[in-house]
C-alpha cells in the first residue's frame, strides 16, 4: 500500500467534513486501552481520537472521554461506550474543525455536540479515516495534516 503526503487547504479540509459526515449517524464507539476511542460514522468515517473529548447535551457535560467504567454512585460501573453511541444516535448537522488548535465539534440535531480537545504540542490528537482512503489528522501544536492512501 503506497501512502501519499498531500497539502490541502483548511477550507478544503473543512469541505471533505461536511460532505463525508452531515446527515450521517454514529454507528459504532469503542475504547482502546489505554485512552483511546474510536467512533464509527456508518461506514463513511472513522474517528480515532487519543485526546480529551466530551459529549454535550443542552449545554451541559454528560459524558466526558474519562467517564467509561466509572462507578459515581450508580449501581453499576458506566458503560461509556454504551452510553456515547445512544446519545450520537441522531444525524450530524454541523462540523467544525477549529484551524489553529485541531479542536473538533461534531454537531447533532438533538442538540447534543462531540467535541475534541487536541491537548498537546506534540502528540496528534485525533485522526479521522474516509473510505476513500483520506486520512485527516490533528496534529500536535495544532493545525492539520492530510494523508492519502492509494
Amino acid at each position: 500500500m503506497i501512502y501519499q503526503m498531500i497539502r490541502v487547504s483548511y477550507a478544503a479540509v473543512q469541505e471533505e467534513f461536511e460532505r463525508s459526515l452531515i446527515g450521517m449517524r454514529c454507528i459504532n464507539v469503542e475504547k482502546h486501552p489505554p485512552n483511546s476511542w474510536s467512533f464509527g460514522f456508518e461506514g463513511r468515517m472513522g474517528a480515532y481520537i487519543s485526546c480529551p473529548w466530551r459529549i454535550v447535551v443542552n449545554g451541559r457535560i454528560n459524558l466526558g472521554h474519562e467517564d467509561h467504567e466509572q462507578q459515581f454512585g450508580l449501581p453499576a460501573p458506566l458503560d461509556g461506550q454504551q452510553k456515547a453511541l445512544a446519545l450520537l444516535s441522531s444525524k450530524i448537522v454541523r462540523v467544525i474543525i477549529h484551524e489553529s488548535t485541531a479542536d473538533l465539534t461534531i454537531d447533532f440535531e438533538n442538540g447534543t455536540s462531540l467535541e475534541v480537545f487536541n491537548n498537546s504540542g506534540g502528540y496528534e490528537g485525533w485522526n479521522c479515516s474516509h473510505a476513500d482512503g483520506l486520512q485527516i489528522i490533528g496534529m500536535g501544536g495544532g493545525g492539520l495534516a492530510t494523508v492519502q492512501r492509494s
